[in-house]
């Protein structure tokens, strides 16, 4: 045969098929691996790293995990742990690289999925369950296009979690709001293929029955149409409390106890009511319509939502207090990106060119941009400096100048 050889991907031994995997050790992480830890049945249970530290952190903790919940702190469960970063491979760590992964929980933030799958992508294939529990949008679309043919794609199962959790220690977290995982009972096929109604032997529903089985998790088992509704309600409330939990450096219960915030929302929930409602997500979706026409229940849900977790910091300020990067631009700025697909198809370059939006929702959008350019500057502001951002109608709007402004007008 002329030319370049086709290339064959290696043949890696198949693996334990009712070993869980979960990538990304972190407070969710953390969470998920306890829960079906805890369980009777418990799968065996291994944990996937990628930095160095993160060995010797394991070891420094007795090789477990700890949940604190209600002061109680719990040890429960035995995991493996294993590097999938050459570098750190043949430490103290077990590493077996060269094995598949049938099941796989990814609990990674939304921002740094598809690289984070990408290390054990080669170790995927359409035999194998991703499970994504993400916030943010655009995960399945990421991690799918890791993955060249449906030949070599996983399936995919989708969940999203209320529970409020915050790290006290390397795999050590407390559990300081407890609520539940919504999991969508329908999952994303290599193939167009479609499932089967009553057919119950289809591999992703290992993973999914012991997602289900962990009480901790308190799993709502819902279709898709209904999981759409719950991750877009979501989304807007993380557009909402943690930006701004970022910007200001409050817990959620004492965001919206100020005017200059409460008034935010207006504009915040018309721009993502009017994108929604003309988003391809809520064609032919009475439910969809119907939710995203209420504004005033979308602000109700985010105060809700901030009550509901007053003590709590929001995972995007405790990723500004470690220096970590932020999801702001999978959230506000998503809602920014699509509003320009669907209002702007000639590509004009600002918001206030496009014709047809009504001063609200474009002022809203214009809230949307800001409050990622302000979150990615990492720009801090106190109640009264935000009062005078927020109140002043003539504020600029660029990254650079906007930065400056709020500098400007500290006191």
């Amino acid at each position: 045969m002329s030319g370049k050889e086709a290339y064959t991907p290696p043949v890696l031994e198949d693996g334990d098929s009712n070993r869980i995997y979960i990538l990304g050790p972190g407070n969710i992480g953390r969470l998920f691996a306890h829960a079906i830890a805890k369980e009777p049945s418990s799968p065996p249970l291994t944990l996937l790293v990628h930095r160095t530290a993160l060995l010797k952190d394991w070891e420094d903790a007795g090789r477990k995990l700890e949940i604190i919940t209600d002061g109680q702190a719990d040890t429960t469960g035995v995991f493996e742990i294993e590097a999938i970063d050459p570098a750190v491979q043949g430490t103290a760590a077990e590493s077996h690289p060269e094995i598949m992964i049938q099941n796989l929980i990814l609990t990674t933030k939304t921002c740094t999925s598809a690289s984070a799958l990408s290390s054990i992508s080669h170790r995927l294939n359409n035999k194998s369950t991703v499970l994504l529990t993400q916030n943010g949008m655009g995960t399945i679309e990421d991690v799918s296009s890791l993955f060249s043919s449906p030949l070599s794609r996983p399936t995919f199962l989708q969940s999203i979690t209320s529970h409020g959790l915050y790290s006290v220690g390397p795999f050590r977290s407390v559990h300081a709001g407890k609520a539940h995982v919504t999991l969508c009972s329908e999952p994303w096929l290599p193939t167009e293929a479609e499932v089967e109604p009553g057919k119950g032997d289809e591999p992703w529903r290992y993973l999914l029955r012991k997602v289900e089985a962990a009480k901790i998790l308190n799993v709502k088992m819902v279709d898709r149409e209904e999981f759409t509704l719950q991750v877009l309600l979501k989304l807007f409330v993380n557009c909402c409390i943690n930006p701004l939990s970022a910007i200001l450096h409050l817990r959620n219960g004492e965001i919206f106890t100020h005017d200059c915030t409460q008034k935010l929302l207006a504009p915040l929930a018309a721009a993502f009511s009017y994108t929604i409602l003309h988003h391809p997500l809520t064609a032919n979706s009475s439910l969809l319509i119907s939710r995203f026409s209420n504004v005033a229940s979308l602000i109700q849900n985010v105060v809700d939502a901030a009550n509901a977790t007053a003590a709590n910091e929001s995972s995007m300020l405790q990723d500004v207090k470690a220096g970590r990067k932020t999801e702001v631009r999978e959230m506000n700025g998503w809602v920014v990106e699509e509003a320009m697909k669907l209002f702007n198809p000639m590509g004009l370059p600002s918001l206030d060119r496009i014709e047809g939006l009504s001063e609200e929702v474009r002022e809203g959008l214009e809230l949307h941009k800001e409050l990622v350019d302000i979150v990615e500057e990492g720009a801090r502001m106190s109640i009264k400096e935000a009062e005078v951002f927020w109140g002043d109608q003539k504020r600029v709007k660029s990254q650079r100048a906007m930065y400056k402004y709020v500098k400007d007008v500290r006191v």
